[in-house]
């Protein structure tokens, strides 16, 4: 080889070994258990994720850990947390989040409300019952930081493929006051914390002081949701079950769990519902994917085969209900739907995406014994469809109003139903 050549190529082969290097962590020697914790879990996740790098590079997370190795000093338990959160959040994976303790658990303090994204804004969905006349009022910000911005912050730390899980994995954590003091919304957790809201039917913001409980004190308290008064069509504490809405000849069906329990083996209740169409002859069906959070996907297709061949000889209307609870093996559950059978899907976007990874798997970090969640698959339901949810052929979101009046407002959707609805198991 030429000398000249040879030069070149000694010299890309050290810029990519200078380069290479550069994007790696260097080995950790310390007696910090914060600083082994971060190490492990950077160095170990990229090699058991199924793509940890699929839209980010390995320089980008060396970046990332020294930005948190930096931090370490000045956090507790609870900001380690998120500094955590922040490096399974990079796998832009809604399957891969670091996990809490017990032990953690209890240092966290808790603001007695919940909120969630419903109507187009952030809404009081739970608050002390001494306070109910603030359910559904919309949250313009915390702390004097907008809700816009907050939510911003927020994007690093969780763990999300598409925007609808990214609001529903918030809202799980908007009312832990360490969160807002890790954001930068307050100095001390344990201060009052001032949420400014419009309450629901005004237009004039006030401002609603809160104070910050510990997790033993906020389960004696009592409290008031928007899911108080439940319709017959609602959430329920029921893996799966089925009723029929009288006024309406139609039998609905709702399946929570991609799972199967002892005492009623879900392919006992699969023949029991397809029994009960033959046998009834409904004028309609209804399957509820709005809460399943996934599972085994593989459990639910003789129901969903089932109904197909039913379908075909009956001829009913079928509807399938999604929603930003549907998630993982729920929306692998929908799509089947659609490929073999002649369903609408109602509601709106799924909280899960189309192509995702999953087949989820854990470690342990040595000194904190936080778990971590990462995947092992990557799923691909549909080629040609583009990066998000799944999206339901006929829209109809949740109502403030009607949550209030315990209606189910895509099952109103879907009857036209004017009256209360209801139903026999």
């Amino acid at each position: 080889m030429h000398a000249k050549h040879l030069g070149i190529l000694l010299m890309v082969m050290l810029m990519a070994l200078l380069l290479h290097g550069c994007a790696s962590l260097p080995p950790v020697r310390t007696e910090n258990p914060m600083e082994e914790d971060l190490y492990v879990l950077a160095t170990n996740l990229p090699d058991v994720h199924a793509d940890f790098f699929h839209d980010g590079t390995r320089k980008e997370l060396r970046k990332l850990y020294d930005q948190v190795a930096r931090e370490i000093g000045s956090l507790d338990d609870t900001d380690f947390y998120f500094a955590l959160s922040k490096i399974t959040a990079f796998a832009h994976d809604s399957h891969t989040a670091v996990g809490i303790t017990p032990e953690l658990a209890a240092h966290f303090h808790v603001i007695p409300m919940n909120l969630s994204f419903i109507d187009g804004a952030w809404r009081i969905l739970a608050i002390d019952a001494d306070r109910r006349d603030f359910l559904g009022a919309q949250v313009l910000a915390v702390g004097g930081m907008p809700m816009e911005r907050i939510i911003g912050l927020a994007r690093v730390l969780v763990g999300h493929d598409n925007e609808v899980w990214l609001y529903h994995s918030v809202a799980r954590l908007l009312h832990l006051s360490e969160f807002y003091s890790y954001l930068g919304a307050s100095e001390d957790p344990l201060a009052n914390i001032s949420f400014t809201v419009v309450p629901y039917g005004s237009t004039e913001p006030v401002a609603v002081k809160f104070v910050p409980r510990s997790s033993a004190t906020i389960s004696a308290m009592q409290f008031a949701t928007l899911y108080d008064v439940v319709p017959p069509t609602g959430i329920s504490t029921l893996p799966y079950r089925y009723l029929t809405l009288d006024s309406h000849d139609a039998l609905f069906i709702q399946y929570n769990v991609c799972a199967s329990v002892p005492d009623y083996p879900l392919s006992d209740f699969i023949d029991e519902v397809l029994a009960t169409i033959r046998r009834d002859a409904p004028k309609r069906v209804i399957v509820d994917l709005r809460y399943n959070g996934g599972g085994d996907s593989r459990l639910f297709e003789p129901m969903v085969d089932g109904l197909a061949r039913l379908q075909q000889e009956m001829g009913f209307p079928l509807d399938v209900l999604i929603g930003e609870g549907t998630f993982s093996s729920a929306v692998m559950n929908a799509i089947h739907f659609t490929r073999r059978t002649a369903c609408r899907l109602v509601g709106s976007p799924t909280g899960g995406s189309v192509n995702h990874y999953g087949e989820v798997a854990s470690f342990e970090l040595p000194n904190s014994k936080l778990p971590v969640m990462y995947s092992t698959r990557h799923f691909v339901m549909d080629p040609s469809h583009a990066p998000g949810p799944l999206i339901p052929h006929v829209s109809a979101g949740k109502s403030v109003a009607d949550l209030l009046a315990g209606k189910d407002t895509v099952i109103g959707h879907i009857l036209g139903a004017t009256t209360e609805i209801s139903g026999t198991p």
